[in-house]
């Protein structure tokens, strides 16, 4: 057998067992990147989450209640007693919808691998909760009713299992789904030369490398939902189950779980502020230390674009720090917005000290006071301004270097680049990477940053772990280490240019 490949892309252990194109896979058009899969030409997408679980639940709560060995073996008995002695095997499947259609004796004869085991039976009542199932008639005649709190829990046990399409649970079912198939309806082919793929089937899961043989599991399973070439219907419902099964009953389905029971979330947890103290202190020390720095470092009143810009950078980078170390915004949205404009500034000074030339510091310089110029006469022709604008400083500002009336404003970047070619022209692309994009979700309030910031995810199953509000998060991971090792980065520019610098921000031991 073939050594499986290693994906070098994945270097985190919790994905390694995913299915997950690496970046450099996705095709490129325009602005947008495509995966692999999304390049496929009249591709249509299924959803076992929202349309998949609810026809196969009484299986689905089975494996999220019993051992895998155990549901298994049930679940090779069903295909067994249906195509030994049903006589009409071939018109049958072991959807809640095909069940629907059977008879009384084809559903007691194909189910009693279930209804003869009284584990199975005791869990299983907890479908009767749901008035929606089709073949509930079915069910009514063999199952007592569910208690309140217990049944209630084995349903929302399998529901959770099975929600993810690439769980061990979920593909186990999906593995049962293909088996029928196979067997008792003889819809599925293989041929000789799939011989190993089979017995991975046959004699799942104890033949093969798991690792291979699941996702071929699941990815046989998504044709058998495929409504093409099948009147609308999922292929694995036959012509004669097609005509009489009911629509597809899935909205209800969710809908119903959702009236029945009630939304949850977990515990508030209280931040903890030993961490805050440690980098605002050292924070504070540090900017202190800069300060001091810049003071014996002036060797002339002149203006000074280069020294003004590299202490500057790096003191308005540590007032952000401050800022985000005071009273745990480190831990909430304000901090992740404040350390992408820290990113920002790293990138920008990095720029800067790789170009060091007189000509680019005073294009910083000037672009700055252009933009303080701009906002000025902006405001200047209206009767009101807002209230955190000082039209005193913004003028001040303006004119500290050359009288406005000769300064142009630039209305482009300052650098004329965006901020990735900054960074990949000064050799910190990867940087800008690992903390450039995500944190600027939470500046410009994409849907992932809204989704982080003020929604939580129901913790009942049944509810498909739907998004509901979230009282304001204040646990967030803490931005704070981030934020140092940004700040030591930038003071390693400042010894660079205005050595010995040699204070830096520790990190707590």
């Amino acid at each position: 057998m073939k050594k499986r490949k290693k994906k070098t892309h994945i270097k985190h252990a919790d994905f390694e067992g995913l299915n997950i194109s690496a970046l450099e896979d996705h095709k490129r058009k325009g602005g947008r990147l495509s995966p692999p899969l999304s390049q496929i030409a009249n591709t249509t997408l299924t959803s076992w989450r929202d349309h998949g679980i609810n026809e196969v639940l009484w299986a689905i709560v089975l494996r999220g209640n019993l051992r895998q060995n155990v549901c298994l073996t049930i679940f090779r008995k069903i295909i067994a007693q249906a195509r030994e002695n049903d006589p009409n095997y071939k018109d049958t499947f072991i959807s809640h919808s095909a069940l629907s259609v059977l008879d009384d004796d084809q559903f007691d004869t194909i189910m009693s691998p279930v209804l003869s085991d009284e584990c199975a039976k005791n869990i299983l009542r907890s479908l009767l909760y749901l008035e929606c199932l089709p073949d509930l008639k079915h069910w009514l005649r063999h199952l007592q009713e569910p208690e309140s709190n217990s049944h209630l829990e084995y349903l929302m046990k399998g529901v959770a299992s099975s929600l993810d399409h690439q769980s061990q649970e979920s593909t186990d079912i999906r593995w049962l789904k293909i088996m029928y198939c196979a067997i008792v309806q003889g819809r599925i082919k293989f041929p000789q030369t799939m011989g190993d793929m089979l017995e991975g089937f046959r004699l799942y899961p104890d033949y093969g490398d798991q690792r291979s043989v699941r996702p071929q599991i699941r990815a046989l399973e998504i044709t058998l939902r495929s409504t093409i070439e099948n009147n609308g219907h999922p292929y694995e419902m036959t012509a004669s189950l097609c005509e009489k099964a009911p629509p597809q009953w899935s909205r209800e389905f969710w809908k119903e779980c959702l009236d029945k029971s009630s939304c949850f979330t977990g515990e508030f947890k209280k931040p903890d502020h030993a961490e805050n103290d440690w980098y605002f202190d050292q924070f504070f020390q540090v900017y202190q230390v800069v300060s001091e720095h810049f003071l014996e470092k002036i060797e002339s009143t002149d203006i000074d674009p280069k020294r003004d810009a590299v202490y500057g950078l790096i003191l308005y980078n540590l007032y952000i720090a401050l800022t985000i170390g005071h009273s745990g915004l480190h831990r909430r949205l304000e901090g992740r917005i404040l350390l992408r404009t820290m990113v920002e500034n790293f990138i920008t000074l990095k720029y800067l000290a790789h170009n060091d030339n007189k000509a680019i510091w005073q294009q910083f310089r000037s672009y700055g006071t252009g933009q303080a110029k701009l906002a000025f006469l902006k405001n200047l022709q209206e009767e009101t301004v807002p209230s955190f604008v000082n039209l005193n400083d913004l003028f001040d500002y303006a004119n500290e270097d050359l009288w406005q009336e000769f300064g142009d404003i630039n209305i482009k970047p300052w650098s004329e680049k965006n901020l990735r070619k900054m960074a990949q022209e000064s050799g910190v692309k990867e940087f800008y990477d690992k903390y450039y994009d995500w944190a600027s979700g939470y500046v410009h309030g994409n849907w992932a940053a809204i989704r982080d910031s003020v929604f939580t995810v129901c913790l009942n199953p049944l509810h498909r772990y739907h998004r509901i509000p979230l009282i304001p998060k204040l646990d967030m991971p803490s931005v704070q280490m981030d934020a140092a090792k940004i700040v030591n980065s930038m003071l390693d520019i400042l010894n660079q240019f205005y050595p010995q610098f040699k204070e830096r921000v520790k990190h707590p031991s």
